[in-house]
């Protein structure tokens, strides 16, 4: 039989943010809190906001207005620990937001096919080199 891996938890849960209705900064504050988490003994992320800044490239105040909205959507609880020391966030599977779901709809209605897409590119897309890509004799 297979051994689960520390990390086996964090594909699906990741699968999750992917399909999610969250801004840009919500998700990429869920993988990290994914990738952290470990899913074997279940404990929390540890990293604080300056790490978690640094390693996403994200402003704190990017941090901050994600991390509270996550919260509130139920995609993270928190435990604090104490004054000086960097809170524990584990995360769940929350609500979609529904900001974001409403210009998701938006988006949604101009979606074409990839196939009818394709047959809409002009003829250059499949001769992008035309007659001047061919070798000269």
């Amino acid at each position: 039989m297979k051994e689960k891996r520390e990390r086996d938890g964090f594909f699906e849960y990741a699968s999750r943010v992917h399909s999610a209705k969250l801004t840009t900064s919500c998700k990429v504050l869920l993988w990290h809190y994914g990738y952290a988490f470990n899913w074997n003994e279940k404990r929390p992320s540890y990293y604080s906001q300056k790490s978690i800044c640094s390693l996403t490239g994200m402003s704190p105040s990017s941090y901050q207005k994600a991390r509270k909205r996550l919260l509130e959507l139920g995609w993270i609880i928190e435990r604090k620990r104490g004054r000086r020391q960097c809170i524990l966030v584990t995360p769940l599977v929350g609500r979609d937001d529904e900001e974001v779901v409403v210009r998701f709809e938006d988006y949604q209605s101009d979606d074409v096919s990839l196939d009818e897409a394709i047959r809409n590119l002009p003829d250059e897309f499949f001769n992008p080199f035309g007659d001047e890509g061919k070798a000269a004799s």
